[in-house]
């Protein structure tokens, strides 16, 4: 037959399980700071790594030096550009409205678009109906912020250029062009809405 416990061996037992639910408390707030502290550090690493790997994967194009944003009046002479297409300088105080162009627009306007994060894309050949068929359809996927034009200046077929930042294409690349695209568009020094 069960005992029956004493009043003093009742209150022995009730703070030995407080005691025991106490010691589980703490135990489950230390497992907790230590999966916290753990998931802040996998975060963390995972930030690192993600801008460790952003900062070095290259970028599409090539980097050409900042040559400025001075404007200047339409037709009025200016130092050469350092790139051809140019990605950056002397420019007409108005940018052209976005859109593709089957005809040549003054690249000291052009070059305002750049500063406004837009992207310019050019191509050579009038007669080059195929990369101007297929130029005009990337238009209108890219509606704002991207400008294509006839350049008959280039050096090589197709010209892709944001402010300081120009690729050069001699066939139609469509993978290389949106990369250019979604890497610099609404990059450029001045941040205007589309």
């Amino acid at each position: 037959m069960d005992k029956m416990l004493s009043t003093k061996e009742q209150r022995r037992l009730a703070r030995d399980a407080k005691a025991t639910r106490a010691e589980e408390r703490r135990r489950r707030a230390r497992r907790n700071r230590q999966v916290t502290l753990v998931g802040v550090l996998i975060l963390a690493v995972v930030i690192v790594g993600w801008a460790v790997y952003a900062s070095t994967r290259p970028k599409p194009g090539v980097g050409y030096p900042n040559q400025g944003a001075e404007h200047i009046t339409r037709g009025a002479p200016h130092p050469p550009y350092n790139s051809n297409p140019p990605t950056s300088g002397w420019h007409d105080p108005s940018p052209a409205p976005w859109g593709f162009y089957p005809n040549e627009i003054p690249d000291e306007i052009l070059v305002h678009n750049l500063e406004h994060g837009g992207i310019w894309i050019s191509y050579r050949e009038a007669n080059d109906q195929e990369v101007a068929d297929k130029l005009f359809e990337l238009s209108k996927r890219f509606p704002r912020k991207v400008i294509i034009t006839l350049r008959r200046k280039n050096d090589s077929r197709i010209a892709v250029a944001a402010w300081t930042r120009l690729l050069k294409l001699d066939r139609y690349d469509e993978r290389a062009i949106i990369n250019f695209i979604k890497a610099y568009r609404n990059r450029g020094p001045e941040r205007v809405p589309d």
